[in-house]
């Protein structure tokens, strides 16, 4: 029990310290996934904002480039400078001129000359009927205001738009840009008025234009496993970068609004690593955990083997301990009979014929069980080391059970024991080890004639098949119990293992006739009797070839 309590504590100051470095690990493994992914977000959202920005100030130079051509046009005659600009600049795609009173110059809603103008009044019919208000929408001055940005970013802006726009002749000159949805869909206009009594001008523009320019202020090749998307206010895909992830099902990991020049629309920034911001999806946890594992699951186990090796060996140990104490109780008991009964023979003190054959007729069967107890211990040791060798030859079953039985009567009938035989009349010839086989029965015998001598009652049964030989040892014990059986073949197993057990043994009798009857290419299996309770064990050997004549 102490070397026990010394394994198994041995044992926990092994598993304590594993499970601490274990949670230490994947706590530690934790955070740096965190810090990785937080890292991660922050500079794709850093990249998005810059981005975002690029794209407003695309946005914001077409925007006061147009501005200026409205701010010098004539305010009251704009038309055909506004025609000659829907010709010539690609950002254009619709003009109009309104007269104070709200009546259309241009288009002319009851004659437009296309069916885009003709769509143009239909949008804007709101707005144009004044249902709407032109400053209720969005509305820019017409020195279009930049996107909040760095100064330097600021500075860049001025600079791409190269002069300043005109100042306003008159406090009453009124310019901006209207965002408008019709349909969600988006449209841009652009609008001027020089005063209350000068008409209403301006330019819708072409959105598949605009979008051009902003294409070519995304970077062209993304970085690995990442995709650049900009998304319309709806969130349909306008245009992407790198392999595009289902919009639908996969969040971006970051995304920046491009701001008023285009309300709701943003770039976002998908990665092929975005899985790891999702539970139970998380690769570099997955990865690294595996690793980890892996790493303490090693330790884990060589540890446990080194405490299992240890256990194996303080089992060992304890049962060749036991086994030697009860190999020598059983040897001092035969010996110990012999000694008394030959000293009593050689001092002549049995004058009585009939004691005197008593007395022999002890000596002969201690000498008996002395013999299959070193046999036994012989066997064991030459298996152990592998020496065991085997002398094939022809023998018939039948005969060889009928002379093992028959050395065996005395004791079973000693044990108050009735032996039945069931041998078949014809002979049973198989090619076998003789001196194996008949150790195989006599531990069987044996076995019945300590365990189940209750029963009163062993039978032997021999089947002789085409193939095989199998021979059947039944007797009414107490049989085997349950928890017992897988082991009762193991060395130095016993049910029982006390000294002071009625029947002392050693262990070794049916895993020494399981071994020999393997090696010969049979086999030793225990059932429970199908009549009633009791042990059977079967003993089978092979019958592969036909004795030569």
């Amino acid at each position: 029990m102490k070397r026990t309590g010394i394994l198994l504590t041995a044992w926990l100051l092994l598993l304590v310290p594993t499970l601490i470095i274990g949670v230490v690990t994947f706590r530690l493994l934790d955070r740096t996934q965190e810090l990785i992914v937080t890292s991660t977000v922050l500079a794709s959202a850093e990249r998005a904002q810059a981005l975002a920005d690029s794209l407003a100030l695309t946005v914001a130079e077409a925007k006061a480039g147009l501005a200026e051509r409205l701010a010098a046009m004539d305010p009251l005659a704009p038309l055909d400078e506004l025609l000659a600009l829907r010709r010539t600049n690609p950002l254009v795609r619709n003009v109009f001129v309104q007269e104070p009173d709200r009546t259309m110059r241009w288009p002319p809603p009851d004659r437009p000359a296309t069916s885009e103008e003709a769509s143009f009044l239909h949008r804007f019919d709101d707005l144009l009927a004044g249902r709407a208000d032109w400053q209720y929408n969005e509305r820019e001055p017409e020195t279009a205001v930049a996107p909040p940005a760095p100064r330097q970013r600021q500075a860049v802006y001025e600079l791409a738009r190269g002069a300043p726009a005109p100042r306003r002749t008159n406090d009453d000159d009124r310019t901006g840009w209207l965002a408008w949805y019709a349909g969600n869909q988006l449209s841009i206009l652009g609008w001027r008025q020089a005063h209350a009594a000068a008409p209403r001008f301006g330019l819708e523009i072409e959105l598949a234009a605009l979008l051009s320019r902003l294409v070519l202020d995304l970077p062209t090749v993304a970085a690995e496993m990442e995709t650049i998307a900009l998304l319309d206010g709806t969130g349909a895909l306008m245009h992407q970068t790198g392999p595009l992830p289902a919009l639908s099902d996969v969040q971006p990991i970051a995304s920046a609004r491009i701001g008023p020049h285009l309300p709701h629309w943003e770039v976002a920034i998908y990665s092929g690593s975005s899985a790891l911001l999702e539970p139970g999806q998380h690769t570099f946890r997955l990865l690294s955990g595996l690793l980890a594992g892996t790493f303490l699951a090693a330790i884990l186990f060589g540890g446990t083997l080194l405490v299992w090796q240890a256990w194996r060996n303080l089992e060992e140990a304890r049962r060749k301990t036991s086994f030697v104490s009860n190999v020598s109780h059983e040897l001092k008991t035969p010996l110990t009979a012999i000694r008394m009964v030959a000293e009593l023979l050689s001092e002549d003190r049995v004058p009585d014929e009939t004691r005197r054959r008593q007395y022999l007729d002890v000596i002969v069967a201690e000498s008996q069980r002395l013999t299959r107890l070193v046999n036994n211990v012989l066997d064991f040791s030459r298996i152990e080391q592998g020496r065991k060798t085997y002398s094939l030859e022809w023998i018939d079953a039948h005969a060889v059970l009928d002379q093992v039985l028959d050395g065996q009567q005395p004791r079973i009938e000693e044990a108050g024991m009735t032996l039945e035989r069931r041998l078949p009349t014809e002979p049973c010839r198989l090619r076998t080890d003789r001196d194996a086989f008949e150790q195989a029965v006599l531990n069987l015998v044996d076995n019945a004639v300590k365990y189940a001598a209750a029963g009163k009652w062993l039978r032997c049964t021999l089947r002789c098949e085409a193939d095989a030989c199998h021979v059947l040892f039944e007797d009414r014990g107490p049989g085997v119990a349950a928890a017992h059986r897988k082991r009762i073949f193991e060395q130095f197993h016993r049910v029982d293992d006390s000294l002071t057990t009625r029947q002392p043994g050693s262990g070794l009798g049916l895993a020494i006739a399981r071994q020999l009857l393997r090696d010969l290419g049979g086999d030793l299996a225990y059932r429970p009797r199908e009549e009633g309770t009791g042990a059977c064990f079967e003993i089978s050997l092979p019958r592969t070839e036909e004795e030569p004549t």
